[in-house]
Parts: C-alpha cells; structure tokens; sequence
C-alpha cells in the first residue's frame, strides 16, 4: 500500500461521509492490516474461492461490522445468502462496495430506510461497449451539460448511480433492475434524480422518483441513496440483503451480487 494510495482512500471515505443521507452510518478505505477473520457462517459465502476474493469478502465484512457498531449493534455475522447477497441483522439495511483500493460499508436502520445503496468504484471510463447497455444517450449529454463533465467521466459516474439504486432498490422490493429501467438526471454538482421507468418494475416506497448522492475525488468515483421507509406497505417489508461488486460477465453490473 503506497502513501498515495492511502491518502485517495482517506479523501474519498470522507467525501462519502460528507454526503450520506440523514443517519446511514459508513466506515470504509484502506483495510491497512492482515486481512480480518471471518465470523461463523461467513466463511462458506467464499468456500473455493481465490485468496484475493476471500481477503475482499473479508474485508467488506469488517468494514460493514464497523458501520453497524456506529448504530449501536454489536458485531454480528454477515452470511452471504443463496442469492450471493449480504444477510444484514434483522432490522437493518446496509451495502458495501469495494474496488482496486477502496472497500466501503454502509449501514442504516429499517424503519428509517427500506433500503440503501452505495456504490464506490475506480475513475477508469467505463469500456465504451458497455455504455449503451448502462447509459441513454439523453444522459450523457445532459450529465455533460450540466456538471461540464466529459462523457467519458459522464458515462462511469452514471454507472456507480444505477450500481447504488439497484442496490437500495432491491432492498426496499426485493426485485431487481437493469440498467436501463433507470433514468438519471444529475440535478446539482453532488446529488442526483433517479426514476425507475421500466413500467413493469414495481415503484419503491414513496414512489419511483429517488434522490442521492454523488462525488468524483482524485482516483475515486461514488454514489449512495437511501430509500425512505415512511410510506412502506406490507408487500415492501425489508429485505436483508445488498448488492456488492462483481463481474457479471458480458453484463455491465459489475457490484451486483458477491461481497
């Protein structure tokens, strides 16, 4: 770990924590030591993976134990369900992302929040193959016309937004999106105005209009949203689980499932 790497982390972790919504606890940047132990039930969540992987499953897990203490929850075991997806303590909601870098929790109680979303990620563009499959032209021309930033920038910022809405989106429904059931309009230079579009996608709570948040920092580019749970019904009770980063393959959502 070089001083350089050190100090980007440093500086996104505290721009994320500049921006989170109201009492969503984070902890996150560089792990700087040995790679933490599991917990019991963790482990099976990486059984025959490679080191690397483990080290990273690891570390989101220390990282996510860190955020819940700041609520007040005594550490706990974060298994991985069958889906691949975190199971949180009842009650609670949270997300974590990692990248070449940086790994990031964040945490948030249930009758606060049907679901968070955060989503961290390296400032390398995103492979321009991928970018109609993430990004409506629409977009792009408005994220450049509003915040200056050039499409390449445009294009990978927009990307870590769907990443923190599918995320929080799943949570609050227990469905899931693609890309492009997903409008984004970057309405100031940090927050954003997401609307789920795909008419067969069923709306969150409160409706399919989302706010959150957003920041490019030297290295670094994140996005976090919670969804609010003050209007949820029945058929949205909280679902325990988040979305972490991995490949998908020829599919884009690169933070969907391990963590």
């Amino acid at each position: 770990m070089s001083d350089s790497q050190a100090q980007a982390a440093s500086r996104a972790a505290a721009a994320i924590v500049e921006s989170l919504p109201p009492r969503v606890a984070f902890a996150g940047g560089l792990w700087r030591t040995a790679s933490p132990p599991l917990l019991p039930g963790e482990a099976e969540g990486v059984a025959g993976a490679l080191e690397a992987r483990r080290v990273e499953f690891a570390i989101g897990r220390a990282f996510a134990r860190q955020a819940l203490a700041a609520l007040g929850v005594a550490p706990c075991p974060i298994p991985r369900a069958r889906s691949r997806a975190p199971v949180w303590p009842e009650g609670l909601v949270g997300s974590i992302s990692h990248c070449d870098g940086f790994c990031g929790a964040i945490a948030a109680r249930g009758d606060l929040y049907a679901g968070v979303g955060l989503d961290v990620d390296s400032a390398a563009p995103l492979a321009r193959a991928s970018r109609p499959l993430v990004c409506a032209d629409g977009e792009l021309d408005d994220a450049q016309s509003r915040n200056g930033l050039a499409r390449d920038s445009a294009a990978k910022l927009i990307f870590s937004i769907k990443e923190s809405v599918y995320k929080a989106y799943a949570q609050a429904t227990g469905d899931f999106l693609d890309f492009l059931d997903v409008a984004v309009e970057l309405d100031s230079p940090s927050t954003f105005l997401a609307r789920i579009i795909a008419p067969h996608r069923r709306s969150p709570p409160g409706g399919p209009d989302l706010a959150g948040v957003f920041g490019l920092v030297p290295g670094f580019v994140f996005s976090a949203i919670g969804i609010s749970s003050s209007s949820r019904d029945q058929e949205h009770e909280p679902k325990s689980t988040s979305m972490d980063k991995a490949s998908r393959g020829d599919r884009p959502h690169q933070d969907a499932y391990p963590a």
